[in-house]
C-alpha cells in the first residue's frame, strides 16, 4: 500500500507525542509545586491601584502607594475639616437655652404659692382672704402642707441641697438638674418656713402678713441669694424710695 508523503510524517509526529506523553513521570500531576509557584508570585505582587492597575514592584512601587493613599486621605481631611468649618459657623454666640426644641423643652416661668386655684384661669393669680376669718384662707394652707409633703418632706426624693452643689452660688452650671431648697429653714424665713407648725399657725395670713413663696421653674445655671426677712424689708424700702 502506498501511503503520501504527508500522510508519513503526520503519523511519525503523533508516535513521537505518544512516546513522550508515555514518558512523563506521574509526578507532575501533583498540585503542590504549581500551587507554590502561584503563591509565590501572588505574594511578590506589589500594591494596586483603586482602578486594579498595579504599581511598579520593589521600592518605588511602595512609595508611590504611599503617596497616593497619603493624597487620598488628604483630600478626605480637607473635606472633613470644610464640613466641620460650615457647622461651626453656623453656631449661634450664645447657648440655646429654653423654648421650643433646647434643652428643658420650655421658657422660665414665674409662679407662686399658695395658689390651690392655679388651674382656673379667672382665679389662679388671685389671693383673697380675712385674716380674722380662718376659713377664708383655709384652702391656701391645705396648698401650703401639699407642698410640704409633696415636696420637702418626700424621702423619695433624692435631692441634694443647693447650697451643697459646687458652683451654684455663683451661678455657674452644674451637673445637677434638680436640688433643693432649705425651705424649712427659720434662720432664713423666719416666720414664713415651710414647716408644719406654721402652717397650724397660719403662715402670716392670720396676722395680715401673709407668707407668698415664689417659685421659678426652668432656670438653668442660675441660683437665688438667700434672703433674710430683714434684709428683703431693706431692698423692698430702696425699691420704693427710689
Amino acid at each position: 500500500m502506498l501511503v503520501p508523503f504527508h500522510d508519513k510524517a503526520e503519523r511519525a509526529h503523533a508516535s513521537r507525542n505518544r512516546t513522550s506523553m508515555s514518558c512523563l513521570p506521574s509526578t507532575t500531576l501533583a498540585a503542590g509545586p504549581p500551587l507554590h509557584r502561584a503563591f509565590d508570585e501572588v505574594s511578590i505582587e506589589g500594591p494596586k491601584k483603586s482602578d486594579g492597575s498595579e504599581f511598579k514592584k520593589g521600592p518605588k512601587g511602595w512609595a508611590m502607594s504611599f503617596i497616593y493613599l497619603g493624597i487620598l486621605w488628604m483630600f478626605g481631611f480637607l473635606f472633613t475639616a470644610l464640613i466641620m468649618h460650615i457647622l461651626l459657623i453656623q453656631l449661634e454666640e450664645r447657648p440655646h437655652y429654653f423654648g421650643r426644641g433646647s434643652h428643658i423643652g420650655g421658657i422660665p416661668g414665674l409662679i407662686f404659692e399658695p395658689n390651690p386655684n392655679r388651674f382656673d384661669v379667672g382665679t389662679k393669680g388671685v389671693i383673697q382672704f380675712q385674716s380674722a376669718i380662718p376659713q377664708s384662707y383655709y384652702n391656701y394652707m391645705v396648698r401650703y402642707g401639699l407642698v410640704l409633703d409633696g415636696e420637702y418632706n418626700n424621702t423619695q426624693l433624692s435631692k441634694p441641697k443647693c447650697a451643697n452643689i459646687a458652683g451654684a452660688s455663683d451661678g455657674a452650671p452644674t451637673n445637677r438638674s434638680v436640688c433643693s431648697v432649705e425651705a424649712g429653714s427659720s434662720e432664713l424665713y423666719g416666720a414664713c418656713a415651710l414647716t408644719r407648725r406654721n402652717i397650724d399657725r397660719g403662715m402670716g395670713f392670720s396676722s395680715g402678713e401673709p407668707c407668698i413663696m415664689l417659685r421659678l421653674t426652668r432656670m438653668l445655671g442660675w441660683f437665688p441669694d438667700d434672703y433674710t426677712v430683714s434684709k428683703v424689708f431693706d431692698d423692698l424700702k430702696i425699691i420704693l424710695l427710689s
